[in-house]
């Protein structure tokens, strides 16, 4: 009895697939085909976009390349914090903007996911925007700046003791071990 089982095991895998081959060259063949010609139909009558002339995908790949990947903070070619000033917001149906004042220049309206001058408006609310900077993401409050403080001290300039400082005790050491 069991040879059997076993025989018929073997068997019938092989027999289910050449009987559900046969099954789809008789009926589901014709089916296949149809789907792929109206697949094809449809593909044709979608529109193409323009696309740039080959010469500009080099220009671009050259351009990408010639940044860096990360904004340098410092050292040699370092990028300045932007200073940024939020006059205004617009919120309408048609539009979302902000008037913002960018390096110090005459507010201008920016329109939301705009970039000008290296800063993109990323989200407008009732009293702030969210702007993305070369550094990173930014948040300005209306009435606010953000940015480079005014007369900000270097800190890399040696800086003074100012008179009247005492400079604190020295550390106590550790008492002595042994005799």
């Amino acid at each position: 009895m069991l040879d059997r089982r076993a025989s018929v095991m073997v068997a019938l895998p092989p027999a289910g697939l050449a009987l559900g081959l046969a099954v789809w060259l008789v009926v589901g063949r014709g089916v296949t085909e149809d789907a792929i010609q109206i697949l094809r139909a449809r593909l044709n009558a979608m529109p193409t976009g323009t696309h740039a002339s080959p010469g500009s995908d080099a220009d671009a790949i050259a351009q990408a390349v010639a940044k860096p990947l990360f904004a340098l903070t410092t050292g040699p070619g370092a990028v300045a914090e932007v200073a940024i000033r939020l006059e205004g917001v617009a919120r309408s149906p048609g539009r979302i903007a902000a008037l913002l004042s960018i390096g110090g220049k005459p507010a201008q309206w920016v329109a939301q996911g705009e970039m000008s001058e290296g800063v993109v408006l990323q989200d407008v609310t009732g009293s702030k925007v969210i702007v993305d900077t070369p550094l990173g993401l930014r948040e300005v409050k209306l009435g606010e700046s953000t940015g480079p403080a005014q007369g900000a001290a270097d800190i890399s300039a040696p800086q003074e003791i100012p008179p009247g400082y005492r400079s604190p005790p020295p550390p106590a050491s550790a008492p002595a071990m042994g005799g």
